[in-house]
């Protein structure tokens, strides 16, 4: 079996050429991690509408929920990590994100935390916040907890923080999800839920070879989460 690995950008283009290669090199089955630009490819709705054999990681694609999905289980996600505010004694968290809600796998995070803290808490778009604003939000509204939608942005946000004075954990606590492996490389170390890709990835390939050899396919597996108390989120 050949097997091959790509990289892409959010970009509806590369993703339909790159598609395109894969046809070419006579592929017999398709592993993807879909984006909002997805929505839009021509090429994928093809091969969806001729029942090519094709299996999403991470996130479903809306309006396709036909296709099997093997993500993980991102509401539990929100609510463990919700469980460890509500430990803390957290009084005022917000989640952060990176874009909006098109992305499912984010919203369940958010819905879980939500549910399991017991009330609808802030969401506020990474891209639509200067860090001047960001910095006032935090003082002004006394905010004690950042929920990040995934790791990459929790870092990004932490060190920024950081540079401008602001004192992880003691003034603010803050967590993401994912935790890759830079997440234990920072000061303090990042608090996160933890992903197991490996898992996603073991789950996904013997799905596509089910679809192959006719065989029944779960529509969506959930993979479990776990939470990673670090530094971020403790004095």
């Amino acid at each position: 079996m050949k097997t091959y690995a790509l990289d892409y950008s959010f970009n509806v283009k590369e993703e339909e050429k790159l598609i395109i290669d894969l046809l070419e090199k006579e592929i017999d089955g398709l592993i993807l991690q879909p984006t909002t630009s997805s929505l839009t490819n021509g090429i994928l709705r093809s091969l969806i509408k001729e029942s090519f054999p094709i299996v999403f990681v991470d996130r479903p694609l809306p309006n396709h929920y036909e296709i099997p999905l093997i993500w993980s289980d991102n509401e539990e996600g929100g609510r463990i990590m919700a469980q460890h505010a509500k430990e803390l004694k957290i009084k005022n968290p917000i989640f952060i994100t990176h874009g909006d809600f098109q992305i499912q796998s984010v919203k369940s995070r958010y819905i879980g935390f939500c549910e399991e803290y017991g009330k609808q808490i802030q969401n506020i778009d990474s891209e639509e916040i200067n860090t001047h604003d960001l910095l006032k939000k935090i003082k002004e509204e006394k905010i004690d907890f950042i929920f990040f939608c995934n790791d990459t942005t929790a870092i990004k946000i932490h060190n920024t923080l950081i540079y401008n004075g602001i004192n992880i954990p003691h003034q603010i606590k803050v967590a993401g999800f994912d935790d890759i492996e830079t997440a234990i490389m920072l000061y303090p170390e990042l608090t996160t839920v933890k992903q197991n890709f490996e898992q996603i990835g073991e789950n996904a390939v013997s799905t596509i070879i089910k679809i192959l050899k006719n065989e029944k396919t779960q529509k969506e597996i959930k993979i479990p989460v776990q939470i990673k108390k670090r530094k971020s989120t403790s004095i």
